[in-house]
């Protein structure tokens, strides 16, 4: 069975609330710290899994022009290497979460919950699957979580996600504008040194230039 999470929850109760400002704390202050886009993701799924209490995950990544979601980290990291590296943009739960943008609850009879392709070896009793995305934008990716430690996922862990997920948005779109302004300003500092040394050859053709007529 397959439950789709599309409305917010308007007035969360008090046992939503706590885990959900814990989240944000938590996202706000570990993404203000991370150098670079693969420790910003790595960062992003690990807070997912601690903040709804998820026993493991996968973070994708969109790619527009192959239209591929392209997987980056996986927890527990010892099965990174038994999943595919990238899957099309409409595939499975994870690209119909993409392609609507919505967060999904999926709920698995122990028996078919073994991972589609039979690859991994774990069994997945309980999943949820949000886009990573700032409201009303194209989303960035996904990230797909599974078993719940101690219980289902539920609407309030869709909430905490979705949260979550924006923050994350936010950092990681802070951070490739930072990394974009650094290579900027590099290649401007590259092209200042060419036209410094285009400037110096000049001057000393034209001095050796002199230099033959006197």
């Amino acid at each position: 069975m397959s439950r789709e999470v599309s409305e917010p929850v308007n007035s969360p109760s008090m046992s939503t609330r706590t885990p959900l400002l814990k989240a944000v704390h938590l996202a706000s202050r570990k993404l203000a710290s991370s150098g670079n886009f693969d420790t910003l993701l790595k960062e992003v799924l690990e807070i997912c899994v601690e903040a709804v209490g998820a026993s493991g995950g996968t973070i994708y990544l969109h790619d527009k022009e192959k239209r591929r979601l392209t997987f980056r980290h996986v927890l527990p990291e010892e099965v990174a290497g038994k999943l595919p590296p990238d899957l099309p943009d409409d595939y499975g739960v994870v690209g119909k979460v993409f392609q609507t943008r919505k967060t999904e609850i999926s709920h698995f009879e122990t028996a078919r919950g073994r991972d589609e392709e039979g690859k991994t070896g774990v069994v997945i009793n309980t999943m949820i699957t949000v886009p990573l995305m700032l409201e009303d934008e194209e989303p960035l990716g996904v990230v797909q979580l599974i078993n719940k430690k101690g219980g289902d996922f539920d609407e309030s862990d869709a909430m905490v996600l979705d949260t979550v997920s924006a923050i994350s948005t936010m950092a990681y779109l802070n951070t490739r504008l930072l990394d974009e302004s650094t290579r900027a300003s590099q290649l401007l500092g590259m092209g200042q040194i060419a036209h410094d040394i285009k400037n110096l050859a000049f001057a000393l053709e034209a001095n050796v230039t002199f230099s033959d007529y006197t």
